[in-house]
C-alpha cells in the first residue's frame, strides 16, 4: 500500500519535479518573493511543545533508536539524510522500523531525503523514484493512524516549497487525513535557501 501511494505522488508529480532547477541557485540582487498575504505558520502540536533533547539517528539504525526511546528523548527523529547512508540494506531496514516504531508511543520525526536524491532501486513507468517522495509515502503509511511530522531538508526556493505542498495534500488524501494535519519543520540549510 505504501508503494502504491509512492506511485500515486509520482504520477501526479514527477513532470513537477522535473521542472524544478535542482538544486536551486541564487543571484545576487534578486529580490526574494513575496510573502502570501495572511499567511501564517501553524503552531507546535503539543506532542512537541516539551522539544529539548530530540534525538537524530538513522533511521536504519534499530539498536540505536530503541536506545533513543529508553533515554526518555522528548521525540526521536528517524533520519533518512545527513546520518544515512542509503544502500539497500540501510533503506530497507529504515523502511521496516517505520512500521515497528508507529507502535510506540514516543514522538517521531522523519527526515526524507532532500528532493535533487534519486533512488534508483525503485522505478515507477521506468523511471527512478524521487528519493524524497518515496520516504514521504512509506513513512506517512506507516504512521498514518499517528500524528505524521516531517523535517524536509535543503528547501532552496519557493517551487520547491510549493511542490513538498502539494505532495503533502496528494498524501493526506490518498491516507484519509484531515487536510493540513501533516506537520514540518523546513531545513534552510544552504544560501539559495536563504535568499529565495
Amino acid at each position: 500500500a505504501a508503494l502504491e501511494l509512492a506511485r500515486h505522488l509520482h504520477a501526479e508529480l514527477y513532470a513537477k519535479w522535473k521542472a524544478l532547477r535542482l538544486p536551486a541557485s541564487w543571484t545576487p540582487g534578486h529580490p526574494a518573493p513575496p510573502v502570501e498575504p495572511g499567511w501564517q505558520a501553524a503552531s507546535v502540536p503539543p506532542s512537541l511543545r516539551r522539544r529539548r533533547a530530540e534525538l537524530i539517528v538513522a533511521a536504519s539504525d534499530t539498536a540505536v533508536i530503541w536506545r533513543g526511546v529508553q533515554a526518555g528523548a522528548d521525540a526521536v527523529v528517524l533520519d533518512l539524510d545527513d546520518t544515512f547512508s542509503p544502500r539497500a540494506g540501510n533503506l530497507w531496514r529504515a523502511y521496516a522500523n517505520f512500521q515497528t516504531f508507529a507502535a510506540v508511543p514516543r514522538p517521531f520525526l522523519t527526515r526524507v531525503r532532500p528532493l535533487a536524491h534519486r533512488e534508483g532501486r525503485v522505478s515507477f513507468d521506468g523511471q527512478p523514484a524521487v528519493a524524497g517522495l518515496l520516504d514521504l509515502a512509506v513513512y506517512a503509511h506507516a504512521f498514518r493512524e499517528r500524528e505524521i511530522v516531517l523535517y524536509l531538508p535543503k528547501l532552496d526556493s519557493v517551487p520547491e516549497a510549493w511542490f513538498w505542498k502539494r505532495a503533502l495534500e496528494l498524501t493526506e488524501h490518498w491516507l484519509g487525513l484531515p487536510a493540513h494535519s501533516v506537520r514540518v519543520c523546513l531545513q534552510i540549510e544552504t544560501l539559495p535557501g536563504l535568499m529565495n
